[in-house]
């Protein structure tokens, strides 16, 4: 993305594009449904698994995970089209890194700036398109991880400006299990443990500060929802290794320490976070 920053107008122009394009192409992105319905059979097929307590539910865990990931891959039309396109109008880096589109959609961004009444049409004309795109895509989960989810976020708040917005109310992702516990905020299912994840958050609030922006509540919707190991983070700034240990190590204690159970708890970082392997992190947990 471009070191100089965008004025704001030009970046919803940019957005308005960004909508106009899934309006387009509906009909090709609409192709990956079939795809979608073949993902989550496997999903609800993995939320009847215990990986955390079954060596071989874990096992079979993994596997289909791979098989999601593959398929994803060598399947899906429409992800690599929507980023592309989204790197393209400058709206994103990456996928890894989408909240700035919601920040950027921010009503203190336009509140001051003159909107004149033919861009009012326009961006009332591009949620109609919108909302035709979400309805007839399902606005799957499976798309581009949290681009988005963080886009539509920004877009509420952005056209409640103009309109009202009460039709834009979160329709939910389909979930790996069933039923889902929905953090109202955030929207992340915690599929890992019982914990609440307002309760999640709080925990391991403090490790936001040492992450880039917006990586903390990607990895908390990695790790916790999709439990999916696409990437790993790094842990910035003057906090040690003992420190980082002593987080996941209280929140093993705190959840039960079930016995069998800390295998889980251990990767929680050690498949999420850099310099962290598993055998010295597990043998150094209580350190």
């Amino acid at each position: 993305m471009s070191k100089i920053p965008i004025p704001p107008k030009d970046y919803l122009s940019n957005v308005l594009k960004f909508i106009d394009y899934l309006d387009e192409n509906v009909e090709v992105f609409k192709q990956d449904l079939p795809v979608f319905d073949k993902m989550q059979k496997l999903r609800e097929r993995q939320g009847k698994l215990k990986p955390h307590e079954k060596y071989g539910d874990r096992k079979e865990y993994d596997n289909i995970q791979e098989q999601i990931i593959n398929i994803g891959q060598e399947e899906l039309i429409a992800p690599n089209l929507i980023e592309s396109k989204a790197k393209e109008l400058l709206l994103i880096e990456s996928t890894m890194h989408t909240t700035e589109v919601k920040n950027k959609l921010a009503i203190y961004n336009f509140i001051n700036e003159d909107i004149k009444p033919d861009e009012i049409e326009l961006i009332l004309e591009s949620k109609k398109k919108y909302m035709n795109f979400r309805k007839q895509t399902d606005f799957n989960p499976f798309w581009c991880g949290p681009l988005l989810e963080d886009m539509e976020r920004g877009l509420r708040e952005f056209y409640s400006l103009f309109v009202d917005v009460s039709d834009m109310e979160r329709i939910q992702l389909k979930p790996p299990t069933s039923p889902p516990k929905v953090d109202p905020i955030e929207t992340i299912v915690n599929n890992f443990d019982n914990n609440d994840i307002d309760t999640v958050i709080d925990h391991f609030k403090d490790l936001e500060k040492y992450m880039k922006n917006g990586e903390f509540i990607e990895w908390i919707r990695q790790a916790f929802e999709t439990m999916a190991k696409w990437r790993k983070y790094t842990l910035d700034g003057g906090i040690s290794k003992k420190e980082v240990r002593s987080i996941f190590y209280s929140y093993w204690i705190q959840s039960g320490k079930k016995h069998g159970t800390k295998e889980g708890y251990v990767r929680l970082l050690s498949d999420y976070f850099e310099d962290f392997p598993y055998s010295s992190t597990d043998s150094n947990f209580s350190k």
